[in-house]
């Protein structure tokens, strides 16, 4: 268990060395009242680093080390883990950059299986890297249980997680049950299966990471139209999710039209929005803010956050990109992290129910001692 009152190490992969991933650190970074907050640890280039705060006339003040157990607080520890001959090409989409972002993150994620790191925030890259982080879990996960099998031990299961990307700002939630499929896929793909476990993690997530006590969530229909015929994915699937999700407690609302709600503002009402497809839960993002956002991934044993804008190869080099959004992923990890610690805390050693005799029924009650003749027969 993690001491709150510590300073929460955050892991930060420099994501795509031709894209703003170091711009955005040098911005965020060159204000030192940050690191009252947090003890970041990035792990890049220290040759393209310094390279680039030279191209664009930025100080790059990092306490370089070789190994994240050597990291300090009060500085920006630098853990360097590219070959340093990787060359940097603002704008250009190359096998070096994607291969030094992969190699970031899997050193990180090293790190954290160590216990060097509490969280991971990742700049930009044009990899995947949540896909990344749930292969290695799951990798970690299947040799500590052939491990502990060949021990007799029981290892901790992580295999078989599905993660939960939530987008976010400082005005709405929104997740998505599928990918960025087309209508005619998903409306073939979707169950009401899907829609309620995606539901139930999006509800956990928001009580657990994003305190909020009691969310409320409005499901979106997956097509433009809600038609009467049972073989829609509303009908079908989505309304009885709906109905299933309010029957066990939760306050799940919809099908909602995706276009209507948000032109009409209704998300207001709502602490999040459970959407259908990829592209369903990027509308406000496209259309109703300028804030890009950032995300949050639910559903890992670790706290994960990342800006949601791409590498911005457009903008790489010049010296104008906004770090508004990786800003906010690091406090939102931050956040997140420490307000799991405050909810699982209470959960750790819940009280044992135990039993009392009434009418030699045996019946079961909350607060009770052990049965009296199992007392009476260890006294004698």
């Amino acid at each position: 268990m993690h001491n709150i009152d510590k300073k929460i190490r955050v892991a930060i992969t420099h994501g795509d060395i031709n894209g703003v991933g170091y711009e955005l650190m040098l911005r965020t970074f060159a204000e030192g009242e940050i690191l009252e907050l947090m003890t970041p640890v990035i792990y890049g280039s220290r040759r393209a680093v310094e390279y680039q705060a030279k191209v664009m006339q930025m100080r790059a003040a990092f306490h370089y080390i070789s190994d994240a157990a050597e990291a300090k607080d009060d500085v920006v520890n630098f853990v360097s883990v590219v070959n340093e001959n990787c060359k940097v090409e603002f704008g250009k989409m190359t096998d070096i950059a994607a291969s030094s972002a992969e190699i970031a993150v899997d050193c990180a994620m090293r790190d954290y299986e160590r216990g060097l790191v509490d969280v991971i925030v990742a700049a930009p890259s044009g990899n995947d890297d949540v896909g990344q982080v749930v292969e290695y879990l799951q990798t970690a996960a299947a040799k500590s249980s052939q491990e502990g099998a060949e021990s007799g031990e029981t290892a901790e299961k992580k295999d078989g997680m599905v993660p939960l990307r939530i987008m976010r700002n400082d005005y709405i939630h929104v997740a998505s049950v599928l990918g960025n499929e087309d209508t005619d896929a998903a409306n073939a793909s979707l169950t009401d299966g899907m829609v309620v476990d995606c539901a139930r993690l999006f509800f956990q997530s928001m009580k657990r990471e994003l305190r909020v006590d009691n969310p409320r969530i409005a499901v979106l229909a997956l097509n433009e139209a809600i038609r009467s015929d049972e073989s829609s994915a509303e009908i079908r699937s989505i309304a009885p999710a709906v109905s299933q999700l309010v029957n066990s407690g939760m306050q799940a609302f919809g099908p909602y039209l995706a276009k209507d709600f948000f032109e009409k503002g209704e998300y207001i009402h709502f602490d999040g929005v459970l959407a259908m497809t990829l592209g369903q839960a990027l509308i406000p993002f496209d259309s109703l803010f300028d804030d890009p956002g950032c995300m949050y991934v639910a559903g890992l044993p670790l706290v994960m956050a990342l800006p949601m804008h791409g590498s911005c190869h457009e903008m790489a080099g010049q010296g104008i990109m906004d770090e508004t959004a990786f800003r906010k992923s690091l406090y939102l990890a931050i956040d997140a992290f420490r307000n799991r610690c405050c909810y699982d805390l209470p959960l750790r050693n819940p009280l044992q129910k135990m039993y009392h005799e009434k009418k030699e029924d045996g019946e079961k009650v909350r607060f009770a001692v052990k049965k009296k003749f199992e007392f009476e027969k260890k006294t004698e």
